[in-house]
């Protein structure tokens, strides 16, 4: 069985995206909002230390969706990293990564994702951080 001491949620995104299609904008960022909450509390609960890394901005959105794409979704990934900065839960950790990735440096792989590099330099910004909420145990 794994038993963890740490865990690292970076999520949402994927329910923004959603604000392309769908024009219920305030129940799709609450929802993406609760569901990382409730996801953190379950571990934070379990007595595992929980990082919440912010969602970081999209990279190039290619030509089949920006047929669906929308500036509601910058907006829908903004309003969900101001609403996880108000979470104050024992063992619950948020770090804002989102300023790391400026679309002029080529850090994703597509709108949604990272490539090596951003990994990478995600990876060199929370290390620090890791090492601490470990060294507390």
């Amino acid at each position: 069985m794994i038993r963890p001491k740490l865990v690292i949620l970076q999520l949402g995104v994927n329910d923004l995206k959603s604000l392309g299609l769908i024009s219920d904008y305030e129940r799709i960022v609450e929802r993406s909002f609760t569901n990382t909450t409730k996801i953190a509390k379950t571990f934070a609960n379990a007595g595992k230390k929980v990082l919440i890394l912010t969602v970081f901005p999209t990279g190039d959105i290619s030509i089949p969706r920006m047929l669906i794409w929308s500036d509601k979704i910058e907006q829908g990934i903004n309003k969900h990293n101001l609403n996880l900065a108000t979470i104050n839960e024992p063992n619950v950790l948020v770090v804002n990564v989102d300023h790391l990735f400026d679309k002029s440096l080529s850090l994703h792989k597509d709108a949604l994702h990272l490539n090596g590099l951003g990994y990478e330099r995600l990876n060199t910004h929370i290390a620090p951080t890791i090492a601490e909420l470990l060294e507390l145990e």
